[in-house]
């Protein structure tokens, strides 16, 4: 047989070992913590500053909506400024902001002139 040869030599025992001591099963993430957190306090360490939880990333619309919400707030600021601003024509381009607030101060605050 031509493919005699192939398989003819037996595979021994010694050539093949299995060694099932060296598995490593890996313990649940919540058991290592706790383990890391008890080493940390054994050495005299506070485990907060060692253990930091990891930011979790947005989803996409998730920056959408902070996007979003920054817009709103950014808008409803400007309405509620200038739902306070008085626009006041025909005073001379020499005036300046401390004759306008002289002048205003008596009706009421002047944030900016």
């Amino acid at each position: 047989d031509s493919m005699g040869g192939l398989f003819s030599t037996p595979v021994g025992e010694s050539s093949v070992t299995a060694n099932y001591n060296k598995l490593v099963i890996p313990k649940p993430k919540k058991e290592r913590l706790v383990e890391r957190k008890e080493e940390l306090l054994a050495e005299g360490k506070k485990p907060e500053n060692f253990l930091k939880p990891k930011p979790i990333p947005l989803t996409k619309k998730q920056k959408q909506r902070e996007a979003l919400k920054s817009i709103k707030g950014a808008l409803e600021r400007r309405d509620r400024e200038n739902s306070r601003t008085i626009f006041i024509g025909n005073i001379p381009t020499s005036t300046r902001a401390k004759e306008l607030k002289a002048l205003f101060t008596p009706i009421g605050e002047v944030e900016n002139a």
